[in-house]
């Protein structure tokens, strides 16, 4: 990672944050899945599970010595004809001398849409979030979502009251009906915040 222009007055220029003057990331990891879906790209039923670990360190070369542990769990239910009703909840617990960029970031397109990606991060993120999704004709689709989710510290360490919340609508083109592939373009609205996304394949 290379840290090619910092902001005068700004974080990275006056604070002591881990990987301000970027650095090598090299390590190992491993993950467990469980897949029952009926497809990757446009599930209508099924549970995906992952549990992901790796850790980084001088062992294989890394300028931080640090270890993440991520838990990713959906569930896509059928709720009708051409609708699906998608949950997920998604841990993520990091330990040691973790860079800034390698902590758990909300916001984005995925986690919490509504925010700017890495607006919020720390040590722990926990996360809930719901899609409703129906397909109003072969190729077009309209979906409505929530999520609340936080980072701080550690996970025991969670608190209600720091709880951030996003809300949304979108809509959805099938460029390729047989795999379910789409186009999305997502609107979504946090605390004093707003996002608009459009790229390929579902939030999760």
């Amino acid at each position: 990672m290379t840290i090619e222009k910092v902001a005068p007055g700004g974080l990275l220029e006056s604070g002591d944050l881990t990987g301000r003057d970027g650095g090598m990331l090299a390590g190992f990891g491993a993950s467990l899945d469980w897949d029952t879906r009926d497809a990757v790209l446009f599930p209508r039923s099924g549970t995906y599970i992952q549990l992901l670990g790796d850790a980084y360190g001088a062992l294989a070369g890394s300028d931080f010595t640090f270890s993440r542990v991520k838990l990713d769990i959906r569930r896509y239910a059928p709720a009708g004809k051409d609708r699906v009703l998608v949950l997920q909840a998604f841990f993520l617990s990091t330990f040691g001398d973790v860079p800034f960029y390698k902590l758990g970031l909300l916001g984005g397109d995925s986690l919490l849409r509504g925010y700017y990606k890495g607006r919020f991060r720390d040590k722990a993120l926990v996360l809930a979030q719901a899609e409703y999704r129906v397909l109003i004709s072969d190729r077009i689709g309209v979906v409505g979502f929530a999520g609340l989710a936080s980072v701080m510290p550690k996970l025991a360490s969670f608190t209600w009251s720091r709880l951030k919340y996003s809300v949304g609508t979108g809509l959805r083109y099938v460029i390729n009906k047989r795999d379910g592939a789409t186009l999305r373009l997502d609107l979504a609205w946090g605390r004093a915040s707003f996002g608009l996304y459009a790229t390929a394949q579902e939030a999760f």
